[in-house]
């Protein structure tokens, strides 16, 4: 299990202890210092933490199981090449969540979202730009569920045609 964006670590601890006695749950974040929190307070026996970048992850093609990105999307400077790395470390049948944000009304580019990304300095996501990439890298039984500024995606990962992987 990775969660990508793992901040001071909140997710991982709780995902260590759901990930069975043989299972890691690894947390990977770009901020020294929120690692650094995150063994702090949020350590165990089947949590490990690593310092990478989420737009070229550290980790061997399919070799998750599970990858969380929760509250960290909307910072990484190049989203959807994180979601390439998601795809090629995720295993086929694996499952992706993403919790984001959602841009005003659902329409990103617009006056209300330009405002909001202004402000925040955090990316504002379409209402389909998420489900559409998922689905374009080979993902199935995607669902989406939306409120307020934030939109929570979840989807499994299939083989496209012929047995052919998504990402080569």
């Amino acid at each position: 299990m990775i969660d990508l964006g793992c901040g001071p670590g909140n997710f991982t601890g709780l995902f260590g202890s759901a990930v069975g006695e043989n299972g890691l749950a690894v947390g990977v974040d770009a901020s020294h210092h929120m690692l650094r929190r995150a063994t702090i307070d949020n350590a165990g026996p089947n949590v490990a933490y690593l310092r990478a970048d989420a737009q070229k992850l550290p980790f061997a093609d399919q070799s998750a199981d599970a990858i969380a990105c929760l509250m960290a999307l909307y910072l990484i400077e190049q989203p959807f090449k994180a979601l390439d790395e998601i795809t090629r470390v995720l295993r086929p049948n694996g499952r992706v969540v993403i919790l984001t944000s959602l841009a005003p009304g659902g329409t990103r580019g617009d006056v209300r979202s330009r405002v909001v990304e202004g402000v925040s300095g955090c990316r504002m996501f379409g209402r389909d730009e998420i489900v559409k990439a998922l689905r374009l890298r080979g993902f199935g039984e995607v669902e989406q569920r939306t409120g307020g500024l934030s939109q929570l995606v979840t989807a499994t990962r299939h083989l496209l045609g012929g047995g052919k992987d998504t990402m080569k």
